[in-house]
């Protein structure tokens, strides 16, 4: 699915499997997707066929995220399950992930492998903040929240 959707996973179950399992007292909510335009249709696809249904759809995500490079938010369930996929602006699905708030979450999972942007911070469970998300705009709720959540990974 991921080779055939150009498709990688990132967030916290990104940054779940690069951490060694005994320092792991967290456990990923859901499943993040980044993807393209281009593959989105197949993508939602594939997951409908599992029974996963779309319950929210994100367009217009200027605020928090000024200048991002996210297209839509796309929100599946099935039962308990929760998959979000991101579509990003750009033909790289990847763009977006380097984007975001902190080091700890430039991670990202291929069929194939394992990218860190930032190994020596990450498996130290150390993390930097993108300056742009301090100096750049007023610093919001939702990004402080998201800063927060990380803090203890």
């Amino acid at each position: 699915l991921l080779d055939t959707c150009e498709t990688v996973i990132s967030g916290s179950c990104a940054l779940h499997l690069l951490l060694p399992k005994v320092q792991n007292c967290w456990k990923p909510q859901d499943l993040d997707l980044y993807i393209s335009r281009t593959s989105i249709h197949r993508l939602l696809h594939n997951l409908q066929t599992h029974h996963y249904d779309v319950t929210a759809v994100k367009r217009d995500l200027f605020d928090p995220y000024p200048n991002s490079h996210i297209h839509s938010i796309i929100t599946l369930h099935h039962n308990s399950t929760k998959i979000d996929v991101i579509i990003s602006k750009t033909p790289s699905p990847i763009s977006p992930i380097f984007q975001f708030h902190s080091t700890a979450l430039i991670n990202f999972v291929t069929s194939s492998s394992i990218f860190c942007a930032y190994p020596q911070l990450t498996l130290r469970h150390l993390s930097l903040v993108n300056p742009f998300v301090v100096y750049g705009q007023a610093l919001k709720r939702p990004t402080l929240t998201a800063l927060l959540k990380y803090e203890n990974r």
